[in-house]
């Protein structure tokens, strides 16, 4: 309890009187559902994927340039391996409470915008089957919630078990890929990206921090930089993120056995590239306090692209690669900013923000 007091301390006396900084429950729960001081490596690599994440999703159709296509192709690689990663590293099951509402909030969220985003690009063709197909960024939302499901429903002395379960997961992800289900409840990817999801899990099993710090400097920078070259080489003018990167979809039948060999390389480049990623990093105050509120920027830059793209596709914005990189920083850095005030999670849980106030107004009530 003194711990708990004190840190409510530190955190009330950290916001201003007038603004204060708004944490949603997700950055809440990943303090490992207790009050533990924060560690600022992570936050400062949480921000670090999420502009990442926007930087790989404002090319979109732009990519007639190779550069484009070079710098999706590079991103896709190891951005959401490892933002699923950190996920699995903070979803250790604690308080079954906690974990459960933040569980439920998950739903919420991916319910009320993937609602949102389904019946704007769907409206006049909307059919129960198509809404069973998570929209575009929606899918990370509902993957999340149901690997944080079976790490909650699967018991304890199981989850244990990573000698088994890792291989398991390997093999469970190579082989989705020929089951005849693509995006329904976003199918392929929670079974494609599963291993990141556990390894992050496992994780906490050992002092990674230190692991990380025996890799030499120029081993991680040699490593990025190899791979950078190999995708300028080779796969400059071929988008990589369709059939491999983005494991959306099954492997087609004329090209399965060479697309499951392609999605374990992808496993295999995807882990060691996020090594060399979180060892070039290092923690920083002021990016770390951003990085707190990367699930309101991931959540609202799909719908600032949206609105952005047709201007960029009219040719009132350029569309070279600069031009998209400034985009990204700026977009990244304003939705950062927005997801500091409390509405943001309104934005995020309204339904659950709706009955809070209703549960403070019925216990502001006193009988006569």
């Amino acid at each position: 309890m003194k711990n708990v007091i004190q840190c409510f301390g530190k955190t009330v006396m950290s916001f201003s009187k007038k603004e204060a900084i708004h944490d949603s429950e997700y950055q809440k729960f990943t303090d490992s559902q207790y009050c533990i001081k924060r560690d600022t490596y992570w936050d400062t690599l949480k921000f670090l994927l999420i502009f990442l994440v926007v930087l790989g999703h404002f090319p979109g159709p732009f990519r007639v340039e190779s550069a484009n296509t070079i710098l999706v192709n590079f991103v896709y690689l190891f951005h959401m391996p490892l933002f699923i990663f950190i996920s699995g590293r903070f979803s250790v099951l604690r308080d079954r409470t906690k974990y459960r509402r933040a569980i439920a909030r998950i739903l919420e969220t991916f319910l009320v915008f993937h609602t949102i985003k389904y019946i704007g690009g769907h409206w006049g063709a909307m059919s129960f089957t198509s809404y069973l197909h998570p929209t575009w960024t929606m899918w990370y939302l509902l993957s999340l919630a149901f690997w944080r499901i079976m790490v909650y429903v699967v018991p304890e002395r199981i989850m244990r078990r990573k000698d088994i379960l890792l291989p398991m997961s390997i093999a469970i992800s190579l082989l989705a890929g020929f089951a005849p289900l693509s995006t329904h409840l976003s199918f392929q990817r929670t079974m494609a990206f599963l291993p990141f999801f556990l390894l992050g899990y496992y994780s906490n099993d050992f002092d990674l921090r230190a692991r990380l710090r025996k890799i030499p400097l120029w081993v991680a920078v040699g490593t990025l930089l190899s791979a950078f070259a190999m995708v300028c080489i080779f796969f400059s003018h071929t988008n990589l993120t369709t059939d491999v990167l983005h494991a959306s979809i099954p492997y087609r039948n004329n090209h399965a056995a060479f697309l499951c060999f392609a999605r374990a390389l992808f496993l295999v480049s995807g882990t060691v590239l996020s090594v060399a990623v979180m060892r070039l990093v290092s923690g920083n105050e002021i990016v770390a306090l951003w990085g707190r509120r990367t699930m309101f920027v991931y959540v609202a830059h799909s719908f600032a692209i949206t609105f952005i793209r047709p201007f960029m596709a009219n040719g009132l914005l350029p569309t070279d690669t600069l031009a998209i990189a400034v985009y990204s920083v700026l977009l990244t850095t304003l939705l950062t900013y927005l997801g500091r005030f409390k509405v943001s999670q309104w934005i995020l849980n309204p339904v659950s923000g709706l009955i809070q106030v209703l549960n403070v107004g019925k216990s502001d009530v006193t009988p006569r």
